[in-house]
């Protein structure tokens, strides 16, 4: 008897929340669908979920390419949803479905990222296999996050910062740069905005100019290498301030991009973090600037009721 053909499998997935996001612990149930014209012989259906971290690089060293890897698996889960020695299990023509449901491991699972060296992901993935056929594969990428609550007593602390720069010319020297800042907190999520306070004394002979910006830092980890790469994903910048002036942020506002990543710090071969920087650029000079570490989260501010 001549046998049928397999036109599609996919893979679809019940979601718990509107973001279509898990967590550790968290029930995962949806269906593989099959979609055959005419009668197939199937020999093995499964479905997996897997979990795990991989970063990967180059570097040129001389005339040779120096390759650097490391990856880090944090859960592999399989279901076998139809199986039979002979493969003469049967799969009538038309659609057929059939439900699964995996619990994602209850340990401290770093967030999906994709990076530039590297990503932590976590999948779906379903196999077919039919006697004298090649296997059909089909995958469904999830995205798992690790809640972060802003709203912690570390993360709700004021950070205050100075710096000081004294500019030479020859000879001479002129007087110093001095920047004070702070801002309000250490945790924000996506769409807030990190409320700057500031005052810049400008006592040199130059016109300098304050900014602010919030920079993200990607490092990836191999055997005995590291590799890190630092983007500007924001950034407000203030008026110039001219020899012997100064220049007051009473609350200026620099606004995190809705599609910022969370921070990723519990990840051994790869960490996602974030800083604010107020910097005075001047001319001629190293930037004066103070740093301050900021925590990307995922549970939103809880503004007291007034």
């Amino acid at each position: 008897m001549a046998q049928g053909k397999v036109t599609s499998l996919t893979i679809s997935c019940d979601y718990l929340n509107e973001s279509n996001t898990f967590s550790s612990g968290d029930f995962i149930s949806g269906r593989v669908i099959i979609d055959v014209t005419g009668n197939v012989n199937v020999q093995l259906l499964t479905i997996s979920a897997k979990g795990r971290a991989d970063v990967w690089w180059s570097e040129r060293n001389g005339e040779n390419d120096d390759t650097y890897s490391a990856n880090e698996k944090y859960f592999k889960i399989k279901n076998v949803l139809i199986q039979s020695s002979s493969g003469r299990n049967v799969v009538l023509s038309g659609t057929q479905v059939y439900p699964f449901t995996f619990q994602i491991p209850h340990e401290e699972l770093p967030s999906s990222v994709k990076g530039r060296h590297g990503s932590v992901r976590y999948w779906l993935e379903a196999k077919l296999h039919r006697p004298w056929r090649l296997s059909k594969t089909v995958k469904m990428d999830l995205a798992v996050v690790k809640h972060i609550d802003v709203n912690s007593l570390e993360l709700l602390a004021p950070q205050l910062l100075t710096a000081d720069k004294t500019l030479c010319c020859w000879f001479c020297s002129s007087g110093p740069v001095s920047l004070s800042a702070r801002i309000e907190r250490k945790g924000y999520t996506p769409g807030d905005s990190v409320s700057i306070f500031a005052e810049i004394e400008n006592h040199s002979s130059r016109e300098v100019k304050p900014k602010a910006a919030l920079q993200q830092i990607q490092t990836f980890y191999a055997t005995m290498k590291t590799q890190t790469v630092t983007t500007e994903i924001a950034c407000v910048k203030g008026k110039p301030i001219s020899a012997g002036g100064r220049e007051t942020w009473c609350g200026r506002l620099l606004d995190i991009p809705l599609d910022t990543t969370m921070s990723v710090l519990n990840c051994k071969i790869m960490k996602v973090e974030y800083s604010v920087l107020v910097i005075v650029d001047i001319p001629c000079a190293t930037a004066l600037k103070v740093v301050f570490p900021v925590i990307i989260g995922t549970i939103p501010l809880q503004c007291p009721v007034n």
